[in-house]
C-alpha cells in the first residue's frame, strides 16, 4: 500500500491530509515559477497589512509552522516579520535551492562522491584530482549521476512546491470561514492557476488543492510520461504536457491534437534518426516492426484525424473525443522512447 493510500484511511490526519502526501507521484507542470512568485506577494500583502483582522498576526506564524508538521519555519526577528518570511518562503529562487539541496541526498550523488573520494584518498595536488576524475570508476558514477539529473530535480522541484501548496492550504484554514480575505485569497490564487497552466485548482471550505479533470490521463500518462520523456526530449514533453493543460483549462481545442501530433512526429523523427518520418503504414513497418499489428493499424488511422484529413466535413472533435486522441497521443510517445532498439 502506498503512503498516500495508508494516510488516507488513517483518521489520525483528521481530514486534513497534506498537499505533499495528497498528491503523490505529482509532476510540478506549467509556470511554477510565475505561480510562485504571484502567491509570494499575495500571502505577503495578506499578513502586512493583517487583512483577515488577526489579533497577534506574529502568533498565526507559530499556528502555522504547526498546521505544516513545520514545513513551514517561523522565526520571526525585528527585521524580517512573518510577511517577510512568508515572501521568502515562497519565493522560486529558494525553492530551486531547496531542491538542488535534496538532489545531494540521492543515491547518484553520493555514489560519485564515493568513487570519487576513494581514489582521491592517497593523491593530492590538482593535476592528481584531475587524473582521479578521469578514471573509469569515477567517469561511470558521474554519467549515471548526469543522466539521472534532470529526472531527480523535477522529483524534487515537485516535493518543495507540494510542501508550499500545504502551507497555502493551512492558511486557509486558519483564516476566518467565508470572510472577505478568504474569499479574495482563494480568488487569487485560482486565477494564478490558470495564467500559469498549472493543473490544479481550489475546492471546499476550507478551500484545498485538487487535480483539475482526467485525474486518469494527469496520474497514468501525463505524471508518467513527462520525467521519461523530458531527459531525451525536453521540449517535445513541454509541449505536449502545454497541449494537456490546454484541454483541461477549456481553451479551444480546434487545433490542439494536430499540434500535439505534430510533436509526436517530431519526436519520432528524433528517436527513429529519419527526418522525413510521418505515421504512414512504410515508416511505421520499417522503423517499429515490432509494435503488434493492431497497434500499426491504429497508429495510421490516428495519424489520419489530423487537420482537414481529420474533419471529414463535420465539427471539430467535442472535448472528450480531445481528451482521448490527446491520451492516445502520450501513450504513443511512450511506446516510442521505450521500444527497443538492436
Amino acid at each position: 500500500m502506498k503512503n498516500d493510500e495508508r494516510a488516507s484511511i488513517d483518521e489520525r490526519w483528521g481530514g486534513d491530509l497534506p498537499a505533499f502526501i495528497r498528491f503523490g507521484g505529482f509532476v510540478a507542470t506549467g509556470n511554477c515559477s510565475q505561480f510562485l512568485e504571484r502567491v509570494s506577494q499575495r500571502v505577503s500583502r495578506l499578513f502586512q497589512y493583517n487583512e483577515a483582522g488577526f489579533p497577534d498576526v506574529e502568533y498565526i506564524g507559530q499556528v502555522i509552522e504547526t498546521e505544516t508538521l513545520q514545513r513551514f519555519r517561523f522565526q520571526p526577528s525585528y527585521t524580517d516579520r512573518l510577511y517577510g518570511e512568508l515572501a521568502t518562503y515562497f519565493s522560486p529562487g529558494v525553492i530551486r535551492y531547496e531542491a538542488n539541496q535534496r538532489l545531494r541526498g540521492d543515491p547518484e550523488f553520493l555514489e560519485l562522491q564515493r568513487a570519487e573520494q576513494s581514489v582521491e584518498a592517497g593523491l593530492r595536488g590538482h593535476a592528481a584530482l584531475q587524473e582521479a576524475r578521469a578514471l573509469p570508476d569515477v567517469k561511470a558514477a558521474r554519467a549515471k549521476e548526469e543522466q539521472s539529473l534532470p529526472a531527480r530535480m523535477q522529483k524534487h522541484f515537485a516535493n518543495v512546491f507540494l510542501e508550499r501548496l500545504a502551507v497555502l492550504e493551512a492558511i486557509f484554514r486558519i483564516l476566518p470561514r467565508e470572510s472577505k480575505s478568504a474569499t479574495q485569497l482563494k480568488r487569487d490564487v485560482r486565477r494564478f492557476l490558470v495564467e500559469s497552466g498549472i493543473g490544479l485548482d481550489l475546492d471546499g471550505d476550507p478551500p484545498r488543492f485538487r487535480m483539475l479533470d482526467e485525474p486518469l490521463l494527469q496520474a497514468g500518462v501525463i505524471d508518467n510520461l513527462l520525467p521519461r520523456l523530458a531527459q531525451r526530449h525536453p521540449e517535445g514533453a513541454k509541449e505536449l504536457i502545454e497541449c494537456y493543460h490546454r484541454v483541461v483549462g477549456g481553451s479551444s481545442l480546434d487545433s490542439v491534437f494536430g499540434e500535439a501530433f505534430k510533436t509526436l512526429e517530431e519526436i519520432a523523427r528524433k528517436e527513429t534518426g529519419n527526418p522525413s518520418f510521418i505515421f504512414d503504414e512504410r515508416n511505421i513497418a520499417k522503423h517499429f516492426p515490432k509494435v503488434h499489428p493492431a497497434i500499426q493499424a491504429t497508429l495510421v488511422k490516428l495519424a489520419a484525424q489530423r487537420g482537414d484529413e481529420g474533419a471529414h466535413g463535420r465539427r471539430s472533435p467535442d472535448p472528450h473525443e480531445i481528451r482521448y486522441l490527446l491520451f492516445a497521443v502520450c501513450n504513443i510517445a511512450l511506446l516510442i522512447i521505450d521500444y527497443p532498439r538492436d
